[in-house]
C-alpha cells in the first residue's frame, strides 16, 4: 500500500471521527424519545401495558406512597447552584437545562404542592425567585451547568419572539394557575406580571400570528382570572375580561373546522372557548356551532388512529360539559375499556386518568370510577424501582396526575373544581 493511500485512509477516519463528534448530540436528540420508550418497556404494546397492574387494595395508600418516591427520586437530581430540577436526564449534560414550558410548566408546580401534601410543615420553596425574565417579561431557558441563559441549543430550537411568548403563555396556565389556587402568593404576583407584559407585548396583530395552543392558552387564563368565581383574587378583572374577548373573536374567525386537527395542544383553543363562556355567555350558540362540528350531539370518546381512542382529545368532553351537554352516556363507554384502548406510553396514561377524574368529580358515574381506578393501577405498576417514571419533565405530569387521584379518592372535589389542585378543564 502506497505512502498516499495510507494517508487518504487515515484522512477518511479523521473526517468520520470528526463528524460523529460533531454530530454525536444531534443524534443523541432525534433517539432520545426511541430510547425513552425502550427504556419504558411498553412501546405501544397494548398486553405488555395489561401485565403492569398492580392488585394492591388500597390504591390510596399506593398513590400516596408512589408520590412520596417520586418526589425523592427528583430532589436527588435537582441542581446543586440553582436548586431547580432538571429538564431531562440520562442524555447527557447538554440536557441539564431549566425551559419554561416544559421542567418549568408541566414539572415544578405539582412538585411543591407534592412536597406540602407530603410534608405538612413545608414552606414553598423561592423557585419563582430563580427563574431569570428578559425584558419584555418573558421567561428564558436556563443552561443549568453554568446558571446562565441560552437561546439555541442541540435540544431546543431559537428563542425567538413567539417561542418565548409560548415558553411563558404554557408556564402561566400549567405553572402558575394551580400554585395560585393552592394558595401561593409568590405565583400571584408572577403571574399579574408576566400576563401584564403579555397584554403590552401582543397586540391584534400578535394575537392572529399564534396558533391555536398559544391563543387557547392564553385564552384558559385571561378567562379563568376575569371569572368572579375566582373569589380571593383582589384586582380589577376588566382588562383581563377584554383581552380575553380578542383572543376569543380572533378565533372564532380564524379557526377552520374543516381541517381541524385534534391534537394533544391543538385542543388547547377548544378548551379556551369553554373558559371564556364561563364569562360571556352570550357566546354559548357560537361555542355549540364549534362543539357540534368537531363532535356531534351524542358526544362520543374521541378516537384515534394510534389507539382506538385518543389519550388527549377527550379534556374537550369538559367544554361540552360546560356549554350544557350530559357526558353520562359518554363516561358509561368507559365499562368495557382499558387504559391501553387510549394510550401506549407513561406520559398518555396519565393525560387520560387525569382527564376522567376532571368529569367524574362531576358526574360521580360507576363506570368512569372503575376505569379511573384499574387505570391507576397500571399507572402506579410502571414507575420504577428508583422512584422516577419518565426520567424526564413528564414525570410532573405524572405527579400532577397522582395528586389528582390522591385527591379525588378523599372526595376533595366540589362539581369538578378540586379546591387544592384546580386545573380544570385545562390540560
Amino acid at each position: 500500500m502506497s505512502i498516499k493511500r495510507i494517508k487518504l485512509k487515515y484522512i477518511v477516519i479523521f473526517f468520520i471521527l470528526l463528524s460523529l463528534i460533531i454530530g454525536i448530540d444531534f443524534i443523541n436528540h432525534k433517539l432520545n424519545v426511541v430510547v425513552d420508550l425502550i427504556n419504558l418497556k411498553i412501546n405501544g404494546n397494548p398486553e405488555e401495558l395489561k401485565n403492569l397492574s398492580l392488585n394492591s387494595n388500597n390504591l390510596k395508600e399506593d398513590t400516596f406512597k408512589s408520590i412520596n418516591r417520586l418526589l425523592f427520586a427528583w430532589n436527588t437530581v435537582k441542581d446543586p447552584e440553582t436548586r431547580l430540577h432538571p429538564y431531562w436526564l440520562r442524555f447527557g449534560k447538554h440536557y441539564n437545562l431549566y425551559v419554561p414550558e416544559q421542567n418549568g410548566a408541566d414539572f415544578y408546580p405539582f412538585f411543591e404542592i407534592a412536597e406540602d401534601i407530603t410534608n405538612k410543615n413545608y414552606e414553598f420553596s423561592d423557585h419563582l425567585n430563580l427563574i431569570i425574565i428578559d425584558k419584555n417579561n418573558f421567561i428564558e431557558v436556563i443552561d443549568l451547568n453554568k446558571n446562565k441563559i441560552i437561546e439555541e441549543s442541540v435540544v431546543i430550537k431559537k428563542r425567538d419572539f413567539n417561542k418565548k411568548l409560548h415558553g411563558t403563555s404554557e408556564f402561566i396556565k400549567d405553572g402558575l394557575l394551580p400554585l395560585i389556587d393552592y394558595g401561593n402568593q409568590n405565583a400571584y404576583h408572577l403571574a399579574i406580571q408576566l400576563l401584564g407584559s403579555i397584554m403590552e407585548n401582543c397586540d391584534i396583530e400578535c394575537l392572529k400570528n399564534q396558533d391555536n395552543e398559544v391563543r387557547g392558552e392564553l385564552l384558559i387564563t385571561f378567562s379563568r382570572l376575569a371569572n368572579k368565581n375566582y373569589p380571593y383574587l383582589n384586582f380589577s378583572r376588566d382588562e383581563y375580561k377584554d383581552y380575553s374577548s380578542l383572543i376569543y373573536n380572533i378565533s372564532i374567525e380564524d379557526i377552520d373546522l374543516t381541517n381541524f386537527k385534534i391534537t394533544d395542544h391543538n385542543n388547547e383553543i377548544i378548551q379556551g372557548m369553554g373558559e371564556y363562556f364561563l364569562i360571556d355567555k352570550s357566546t354559548k350558540n357560537q361555542t355549540i356551532e364549534v362543539l357540534e362540528k368537531i363532535n356531534n350531539k351524542n358526544i362520543k370518546l374521541f378516537e384515534n388512529k394510534k389507539t382506538n381512542y385518543s389519550a388527549t382529545a377527550n379534556y374537550m368532553l369538559n367544554t361540552y360539559h360546560q356549554v350544557g351537554y350530559n357526558l353520562t352516556k359518554t363516561l358509561n363507554e368507559l365499562e368495557n375499556l382499558k387504559i391501553y384502548d387510549f394510550a401506549n406510553n407513561i406520559d398518555d396514561s396519565a393525560d387520560v386518568i387525569e382527564e376522567f377524574i376532571y368529569l367524574n368529580s362531576i358526574y360521580k358515574n360507576e363506570n368512569a370510577d372503575k376505569f379511573i381506578k384499574k387505570s391507576m393501577k397500571t399507572l402506579l405498576a410502571q414507575q420504577k424501582k428508583d422512584g422516577f417514571y419518565t426520567y424526564n419533565y413528564r414525570d410532573g405530569n405524572v405527579m400532577r396526575t397522582l395528586i389528582l387521584f390522591y385527591l379525588y379518592q378523599n372526595e376533595e372535589t366540589i362539581e369538578g373544581y378540586i379546591p387544592k389542585i384546580n386545573t380544570f378543564p385545562t390540560k
